[in-house]
């Protein structure tokens, strides 16, 4: 089968700028990701490998008459690719013509699940690779139910570039998937990329317009002006509270400056957690846009990291902000309650952070879990971000049946701590690695593969278990980003 069989001539200069970046690429780079990763095939190996692939696949693609049936052919040559890592030259050519197959096909999903595993296990840095596979799915994206797929990818995807002020990225995606969910005639879609794209527009003028104080910055940092201008666009623009309050402070603006100083400063109780709540709700009334967005934001964080410790009116009050906040976002949790440790001693601190089934009870050194056929511990916060989970539990002899058993569910995973009858003492370690899940428990590791888009949406930890007994001493979540959760 010719290799235009294999590629569409749609696709086709795509293709071939890709393969010329490869062609150029240096086979040393430098970091600890490039030791790990294999140099790109030399040419004559990938000629090879085609070779293989026109003999083993070059008739299914000749026989696929629609886009599912050529999927099903990109799809087979994924599952292959991952069975073949001792042969890197035969997988770099199936996961490269596997995502040509996919575009062609506008399955933008399997494309670029090619391309990450391209990136990820040989050293190529082209980092306009996604995009480009991307957008060439999208103009292969012919059903509804593509379209939709098309802009579910594209969605991460822009985040990722206004996170990095990335504006060139922006500009040619975010049109892109507005027109796909337009016709995709799905309503909420829609709705969520206009809201999309609006916030991409203010973000692109608000970097424009701080452009020049990041100038003035460079040669006088404590410039007033030139300080609000950027902390207002990192606080209010693009959230980074972390980087961007310590130049309020230092801004003139004379609210923001004192609000920010009680910022950096903390809390120690829940009524100065409301008062800072207050402060940013007051101040978010005369803005609107991003701005009004972030300022609310911000009082939902302060108020839900009280709200537990306060009753009466100012409950009321909390409560009845708290629904009207929720509206603008997702609300995320101050800096104070980011490292949380859990040990179980204290009953009030442990029904803050953890929902469980049933009745349980303090225990001198932990807390002690209701039994049943299905009991179950939970966070009642998500994470995400850079996170890692330490457990130390134990849990006994299940109660019911000759089967019980323990798991731990975190991005979307089910962990299967045992399915033994017997009870356990179970020490667990969970964090991530590029695309995998790292489990270890009792010191023996497992990795679960884990989709790409996972990362990007936060996670509840839930602990279910088949026990008479279950004792926790101590989990510590450490995680960049706390989302509070009802």
């Amino acid at each position: 089968m010719r290799d235009h069989c294999i590629r569409s001539r749609r696709i086709q200069r795509t293709a071939q700028r890709a393969v010329l970046v490869l062609g150029t690429l240096v086979a040393a780079t430098t970091g600890a990701l490039a030791q790990e990763r294999a140099p790109v095939p030399d040419g004559a190996a990938q000629a090879t490998a085609r070779e293989l692939v026109r003999e083993i696949f070059g008739s299914q693609y000749d026989a696929a008459r629609n886009s599912a049936e050529k999927a099903a052919v990109a799809q087979k040559m994924l599952d292959l690719a991952g069975k073949t890592k001792d042969d890197p030259a035969s997988r770099f050519v199936l996961l490269w013509v596997a995502r040509d197959i996919a575009i062609e096909a506008g399955e933008a999903k399997d494309a670029l699940k090619a391309v990450d595993e391209i990136t990820r296990a040989y050293q190529v840095d082209n980092p306009g690779m996604k995009l480009d596979t991307l957008l060439a799915a999208a103009a292969n994206a012919r059903s509804s139910e593509q379209r939709k797929a098309v802009v579910a990818v594209a969605i991460p995807l822009i985040h990722v570039a206004l996170d990095q002020d990335d504006y060139e990225t922006t500009k040619r995606l975010a049109p892109t998937a507005l027109d796909l969910a337009r016709s995709s005639r799905d309503r909420a879609l829609l709705k969520k990329m206009l809201a999309i794209s609006k916030d991409v527009a203010e973000s692109e003028k608000a970097f424009a317009e701080v452009e020049e104080a990041r100038a003035v910055l460079k040669g006088n940092p404590t410039d007033p002006e030139a300080n609000l201008a950027v902390g207002r666009y990192l606080c209010l623009a693009k959230s980074d509270w972390e980087k961007g309050i310590a130049m309020l402070a230092l801004g003139s603006d004379a609210r923001l400056k004192a609000l920010a100083e009680k910022e950096i400063a903390g809390a120690t109780s829940a009524e100065e957690e409301v008062t800072l709540g207050d402060g940013w709700w007051e101040l978010a009334q005369a803005e609107e846009g991003n701005a009004r967005k972030s300022m609310m934001l911000r009082a939902g964080s302060w108020y839900q990291a009280a709200r537990a410790e306060i009753s009466g009116l100012v409950q009321v009050k909390i409560d009845r902000r708290l629904e009207e906040i929720r509206t603008h976002g997702t609300i995320e949790l101050t800096n104070n309650i980011r490292q949380p440790v859990f040990k179980f001693d204290n009953e009030a601190a442990t029904a803050k952070y953890w929902a469980w089934n049933d009745k349980w009870t303090m225990a001198g050194d932990g807390g002690r879990a209701p039994r049943g056929p299905a009991s179950f511990l939970r966070t009642r916060n998500a994470y995400q971000g850079d996170l890692s989970i330490d457990m130390d539990f134990s849990y006994g002899q299940a109660t019911y049946t000759n089967t019980g058993g323990c798991w731990v569910t975190v991005w979307g995973k089910s962990l299967n701590i045992s399915n033994a009858w017997h009870g356990l003492t179970a020490k667990i370690h969970i964090h991530r690695e590029g695309d995998e899940i790292v489990f270890v428990l009792n010191g023996k590791e497992r990795r679960v593969p884990v989709e790409p888009s996972v990362w990007s949406e936060p996670t509840i930890i839930d602990i279910r278990w088949r026990s008479r007994t279950s004792h926790y001493r101590h989990i510590e979540i450490k995680a960049q980003t706390v989302v509070a959760v009802e």
